[in-house]
């Protein structure tokens, strides 16, 4: 039986104690310009077309240009999908998820192919870029915090330098990569 879990927050089960370590901001991720179809391509933007490909990924679209936007989706009721569909109703905007999976590799190589869209936290859009992918911020930004989990009381010397250990290392992690936290993060949180 595992003591700790590494989970996106707010853990979906009741009555953990949670411990915030940061967040990841989630990304759009489109097809390569060759492999996408009208429906998956990346919204038109002010930028000029000879931006150079550094300026280009730096660009981001608004919620609100995505509509008919076809999406490649994690499982319903996962803490990004619940984020992704509830900024998307904020800002007005009917999406169509054409595939679902939790398998981050998976989606990755049907984005490459063209089946659609994917928002995905910044730190896992390396590879997808380096097979042509385009990458782009969200506006209004989306954060996933995440963090680690356990029953209420005593904890394992093990877990608890685990644990430990997790906090020094958010704590030292780039606030500009948009890992930083307060504070009040180190406090344990019941739900």
């Amino acid at each position: 039986m595992s003591e700790l879990g590494l989970v996106h927050l707010p853990a979906a089960r009741l009555g953990l104690c949670e411990v915030a370590l940061g967040a990841h901001d989630l990304v759009l991720v489109f097809p390569p310009p060759h492999t996408a179809r009208p429906a998956t391509r990346v919204p038109p933007s002010s930028a000029s077309a000879a931006a150079s490909a550094a300026a280009a990924t730096a660009e981001a679209v608004r919620l609100a240009d995505l509509a008919g936007l076809e999406l490649l989706g994690v499982p319903r009721g996962s803490a990004s999908r619940l984020l992704v569909e509830s900024a998307l109703r904020a800002a007005g905007v009917r999406t169509r998820v054409v595939v679902e999976s939790g398998q981050r590799d998976l989606i990755t190589d049907l984005v490459i192919a063209g089946a659609g869209a994917a928002f995905m936290p910044d730190v896992a859009t390396p590879a997808a870029v380096a097979r042509g992918a385009v990458v782009r911020r969200v506006v209004p930004a989306l954060r996933l915090p995440y963090g680690i989990v356990h029953r209420p009381g005593e904890l394992s010397a093990t877990a608890r330098a685990f644990l430990d250990h997790a906090l020094r290392e958010a704590d030292h992690a780039p606030r500009e990569a948009g890992h930083g936290r307060r504070e009040a993060d180190h406090a344990l949180r019941e739900g």
